[in-house]
């Protein structure tokens, strides 16, 4: 008895890249999601996204492994299927690709119904958070390239007690502790700050976020 086997698909136009054909070869390590175990498909998406950046995080590595030996998943096959749907996303990103037509583009990957509908419950609960991320990192790139951009902040609160100056009856001081970028290269900047001082920088960013001021007690 001889084993009939399927017919190699050939390029398949999809929204998200335009209109342009995806390979076959993509298409097959983007169904690969379709034959993990159900609670791996389940999750898949949350995996996905930690990897869409243009730099992902270096720990990432160690997230795929623990995610493989958990599902009891080969390695080259789970990273195959990342990098698969990893282009897509970023690509449908890119076009600010609607979800349903996202949705429906992989309907048309699976080949159909059912197995677009296993596609869908591992990609689509992370489509939009996946898109709000690249497009933080975009903008953030973008305003790095012409200038410096702050980052991240970091922050704690102390008390003095005592300096050269004498007793400071323990005054509170806020240190920020600033980290910057300026094209390529990434800074860190630690300013000591007054309460005062932290009054009108609350006052500034409720301002620039649209928020009421603070109500005095």
């Amino acid at each position: 008895m001889t084993t009939q086997t399927q017919p190699e698909r050939g390029p398949l136009p999809l929204r998200c890249l335009g209109g342009r054909g995806a390979p076959p070869e993509l298409l097959r390590d983007a169904n690969l999601v379709t034959s993990f175990p159900s609670a791996a498909q389940r999750a898949f998406w949350m995996l996905l996204v930690p990897t869409l950046p243009d730099e992902p995080d270096p720990s990432l590595q160690g997230q795929l492994e623990a995610f493989a030996r958990q599902h009891e998943l080969g390695a080259e096959p789970l990273s195959r299927a990342l990098r698969a749907h990893r282009f897509l996303l970023r690509e449908a990103a890119t076009r600010h690709l609607p979800k349903e037509d996202f949705a429906a583009d992989l309907v048309e990957v699976a080949g159909g119904e059912l197995p677009g509908r296993r596609l869908f419950e591992a990609i689509m609960p992370g489509y939009d958070l996946g898109c709000q991320s690249l497009m933080r990192e975009r903008v953030g790139a973008a305003l790095a390239a012409h200038g410096t951009l702050l980052e991240r902040v970091d922050w704690r609160l102390d008390e003095m007690v005592l300096g050269p100056y004498g007793s400071i009856d323990r005054a509170r001081v806020g240190l920020l502790t600033l980290t910057h970028v300026t094209g390529d290269r990434r800074d860190r900047l630690t300013l000591q700050v007054l309460p005062d001082t932290l009054e009108r920088l609350e006052t500034a960013c409720r301002t620039m976020r649209g928020l009421p001021a603070r109500e005095e007690p």
